[in-house]
């Protein structure tokens, strides 16, 4: 799997109905439309919107195909658009999707061109007054990928990784996948190696399976790595140590990365006589209830911007964030 960035060079425009005109404006992403708006008392948003208006929005992209994407699968990733949204590439409805806080995929290839231009457009809703008890912002507030998917390889949110079992000696990481086997004529074995390299970019472990095709090219097939890190540098808040899993899709041209994830290892206990321990020793949480917005940015999700808050946070002393009241951003 690859990703590949589509924030730049998009235009958007405001519309009170869909087939009128307006004027365009060119813009980056993330992008919140809402924040730039006058407020009104009478805005049906009220006290909890921030008297802000409802809009409807067209955001509009072009994207050249790639001789690249040849027998690949190439997928829209929107990690968030507030609040209805509906995704059409080259005039064709490609997906919908009618909640603003949850990213979401769009399968863009059976609606792309062999070449030339392509036409992305984004039709977002946020006028159903009132929808939420604080500020919302509107539009694709969030990072846009290009997601491209091999034949066979581990679709997005296939993957995960946990710590099961851990001592200060040895940690079990424990790695739960399923690959995507897509191939016309899936006969022959897949080959998938793990490893897991430490927080210094070194080998910390490894192994190799081999995974038997199903025969049914809309299979998943399940995949399963159990692998022992000696003498683990532990997650914590104070001593935030990350690993990176690595799953490789190994052939004949030399490996092809299936999927990349960085992770921590710690074991969390809750118990009646020692309360949390986390790694072994008790910790009290000292959290604090984030929204999703970054103030004067709106609810434009800029890296730096997100990096901050924590940052913050940590400088005053939380070791803790309840994450209000909805899925946080990737970023």
């Amino acid at each position: 799997m690859k990703k590949i960035n589509l924030d730049r060079n998009w235009t958007v425009s405001r519309r009170r109905e869909w087939w009128e005109k307006a004027e365009k404006q060119t813009i980056d992403l993330p992008h919140d439309a809402s924040i730039g708006l006058d407020r009104r008392p009478d805005a049906p948003s009220g006290a909890g919107g921030g008297y802000f208006p409802g809009v409807n929005l067209v955001y509009e992209k072009q994207l050249e195909t790639d001789p690249l994407w040849q027998d690949k699968r190439v997928w829209l990733t929107f990690e968030g658009v507030y609040q209805m949204a509906e995704v059409r590439v080259n005039g064709q409805l490609a997906g919908r999707q009618h909640y603003g806080y949850t990213s979401f995929h769009v399968d863009a290839t059976p609606y792309l061109r062999p070449s030339g231009t392509n036409q992305i457009k984004v039709l977002v809703s946020n006028t159903a007054q009132p929808n939420s008890r604080w500020y919302t912002g509107s539009g694709i507030y969030r990072h846009v990928w290009l997601t491209l998917l091999d034949t066979a390889d581990i679709e997005p949110w296939d993957c995960f990784v946990s710590t099961a079992d851990w001592t200060k000696q040895q940690a079990t990481v424990a790695v739960r996948a399923s690959l995507a086997d897509r191939r016309e004529h899936p006969r022959t074995a897949l080959t998938v190696r793990a490893e897991v390299l430490d927080p210094d970019g070194q080998r910390a472990a490894s192994a190799v399976t081999e995974l038997v095709p199903t025969g049914n090219p809309d299979s998943k097939i399940p995949l399963a790595f159990d692998l022992v890190i000696r003498k683990p540098a532990s997650w914590s808040p104070e001593t935030p140590s990350l690993y990176r899993l690595r799953l490789l899709l190994e052939g004949a041209s030399g490996p092809v990365l299936l999927q990349e994830i960085p992770f921590g290892i710690r074991e969390i206990r809750l118990s009646a006589g020692q309360g949390l321990t986390l790694n072994g020793q008790p910790i009290k949480l000292r959290g604090g209830c984030i929204h999703h917005d970054n103030g004067p940015l709106g609810a434009a999700s800029f890296d730096r911007a997100e990096e901050r808050k924590v940052l913050l946070l940590k400088k005053a002393g939380y070791n803790a964030v309840r994450c209000a009241h909805n899925p946080p951003a990737p970023a």
